[in-house]
């Protein structure tokens, strides 16, 4: 899955930009679930590299 480049700022630019918003919900809202405490932000970068 693509998620788009990230500008200066971490926001995601391009088309993709609110499938990987919602993407990051669902992390965010899973991890919550799941009682870890996990960054869908830090996940992102790490996915773009």
């Amino acid at each position: 899955m693509k998620a788009g480049k990230l500008n200066s700022h971490g926001e995601i630019l391009g088309e993709s930009r609110i499938s990987a918003q919602k993407f990051s919900r669902n992390l965010t809202r899973g991890s919550m679930k799941s009682g870890r405490n996990f960054s869908a932000r830090k996940f992102m970068k790490d996915a773009v590299k």
